[in-house]
């Protein structure tokens, strides 16, 4: 009896998740590298801002809150001894490995955990660039512009092949019949509202530029500085003015 009760017990606890941050393995040719850009040696440490140490399991919380309704999920991830996040729509689909106590105490601790009011005001970033390290960065947000008035996030986008596509197909309908060129433009409007990232994909791609890594800021100017600190010889199209220095010694004592 002594003996199947130990073993039941045994049974129970391996039963149990373990606990740990999760090591990413054989991503190729899954969904989070080709959706996320993932790979393989990526550690995730939170989800949704909650560390590791406070989750059962890793790979189980963010199914289960994704089960739960249809916001996306913020995983803080760990990469060349650097931190940074992203939204991620889908379970994780690749093998993992669920680091050991001991290794993971080495991991980062500092800035893992993050309140849900400063995640809400999180999105999604893709940058891309060419082989000269040519860079452009979208926000991977549904924008109201595009569905509202669509040649003007196309120009905002520098989207000017798509751009002179619609402004052909509107005016050759409006030539025809003033209702069906407003049927058109309309059509157009929830058309480019729906497809604002592979629109911006596909520009990418007419110049040469691939997508180098997705990540979760507040805004451009996080984003590209995120970027900057995984790729530094990345030169955007808009750069950022760098941050003015005063010298010590020019400010007078009053």
């Amino acid at each position: 009896m002594n003996t199947q009760a130990a073993d039941a017990a045994i049974g129970d606890a391996k039963a149990v998740a373990t606990p740990g941050p999760v090591r990413l393995k054989k991503t190729n040719g899954k969904r989070v590298r080709r959706h996320y850009l993932l790979a393989d040696e990526d550690i995730i440490l939170a989800v949704n801002g909650t560390p590791w140490n406070r989750i059962a399991s890793v790979t189980e919380a963010i199914t289960r809150v994704l089960d739960r309704g249809k916001r996306p999920v913020l995983l803080t991830v760990y990469r060349d001894q650097k931190l940074f996040s992203l939204f991620v729509n889908d379970p994780i689909d690749c093998q993992i490995e669920i680091l050991p106590i001991e290794e993971a105490q080495n991991l980062p601790h500092e800035g893992i955990a993050r309140p849900v009011s400063e995640i809400r005001g999180l999105s999604n970033f893709a940058v891309f660039a060419d082989t000269v390290n040519e860079a452009d960065i979208f926000e991977m947000r549904m924008a109201f512009l595009a569905m509202a008035f669509p040649p003007f996030w196309l120009v905002a986008r520098r989207l000017w092949a798509a751009l002179v596509s619609l402004v052909c197909v509107v005016l050759t309908a409006f030539v025809l019949d003033t209702i069906f060129g407003i049927l058109v433009y309309l059509i157009l409007c929830v058309y480019i509202s729906r497809r604002q990232l592979p629109l911006f994909e596909l520009a990418m791609r007419s110049e040469g530029k691939q997508k180098r890594m997705v990540l979760a800021a507040s805004g451009e100017g996080e984003a590209q500085r995120l970027a900057l600190s995984f790729y530094k010889v990345l030169k955007f199209k808009f750069p950022l003015p760098e941050t003015v220095q005063s010298d010590p010694e020019e400010v007078s004592v009053v």
